[in-house]
């Protein structure tokens, strides 16, 4: 019996769900969140991707991520996840067998190591779960059941400007550092992102930042020197930066913290404009997530049959599974 989107309960769950913070996918797997099966996988090093991970390596068969999202993990979570030497790190493109089921991960281009997944099952199907992604520049993988992101799902966000983001962020904090040192606010990798972007924009000013986002920074720099100079704040070299103009870099949720600064930002949350000055700082549109636009992009370039917008993270799932049916004439819905 199919219920009203043309998806039948029984089968999406055979193959897979979104349950709370658990995305599940064939018979073996659970994605972003603890749940009774042999094997966790983590998407990427975020906090409401990593709910229940400590449970995860001790109850789970085994624990799968990328190896950037291991390095990110002990970075900043040592002393909560030990050193991860268990888990298995697997590289994009690279597929892992278990029970007659292959998981294959994908580059998300949403923060360094972040990836999608996709579940090949003994029929063949093909379960793909994109976790949080960014087009361009996110692989788009060809599917049979699709689980979605939905964190930007209405038509209204959308961002006309997104192109143009890095080169309007590059010129503004430029501008700025002529009067003044400059703190960024972002969420981890994000925050490296953005100082990737300055140094290949040619900003070399020194950055500082406190010791969990620096360690996670110099695992990102080992391959190669793309971060320029930056320094620990508790450092000697840090406490002397802080004395001359320089770049500033933590975590989005620290309140600002030196009002001789200018204070920026960086948001998802803003479509009509890149910029917007607000209760003292800078709100600054660079976003790691996919807008409606090319979430739905995404829908009709993979083509599934059917699709499952995951709305166990907020976002408007129920209204991206709305327009995707309305569009594409797929079956499509909110979980959970």
């Amino acid at each position: 019996m199919l219920d009203s989107y043309g998806i039948s309960p029984t089968g999406i769950k055979s193959k897979g769900r979104v349950s709370n913070h658990a995305v599940l996918m064939g018979e073996n797997f659970t994605c972003d969140g603890h749940f009774d099966r042999p094997i966790r996988v983590v998407t990427h090093a975020h906090s409401d991707h990593i709910s229940g991970l400590k449970k995860s390596l001790t109850e789970c068969e085994l624990v799968i991520m990328t190896p950037t999202t291991q390095g990110f993990l002990k970075a900043l979570y040592m002393e909560k996840y030990g050193d991860l030497e268990g888990v298995v790190a697997l590289d994009y493109g690279e597929s892992f067998q278990y029970r007659g089921e292959k998981i294959t991960l994908y580059d998300a281009n949403h923060i360094p190591g972040s990836a999608q997944v996709l579940v090949e099952t003994r029929e063949g199907d093909r379960l793909l779960y994109t976790g949080d992604f960014k087009l361009p520049g996110a692989w788009i993988v060809p599917a049979d059941l699709l689980i979605i992101d939905s964190t930007y799902g209405k038509p209204s966000q959308t961002r006309y400007f997104q192109k143009r983001m890095e080169d309007i962020f590059v010129e503004f904090v430029k501008d700025k550092l002529v009067e003044e040192s400059v703190n960024i606010y972002a969420y981890h990798g994000k925050i490296q992102e953005a100082l990737k972007i300055l140094r290949s924009n040619g900003i070399k000013s020194p950055a500082v930042m406190p010791e969990k986002i620096y360690e996670a920074t110099k695992f990102c720099a080992k391959k190669r020197d793309i971060f320029g100079h930056f320094y620990s704040l508790g450092s000697q070299k840090g406490k002397k930066t802080l004395t001359k103009k320089h770049i500033g870099l933590f975590h989005k949720r620290k309140n600002a913290i030196d009002n001789s600064c200018f204070s920026v930002r960086l948001s998802g949350w803003i479509f009509d404009r890149p910029i917007r000055y607000f209760d003292k700082e800078y709100k600054v549109g660079l976003s790691d997530h996919s807008d409606f636009r090319r979430l739905m992009q995404y829908v009709e370039e993979s083509d599934p049959k059917c699709v499952i917008t995951d709305g166990s993270r907020g976002g408007s799932s129920k209204c991206l599974a709305r327009e995707i049916r309305k569009k594409f004439k797929k079956s499509a819905v909110s979980m959970p």
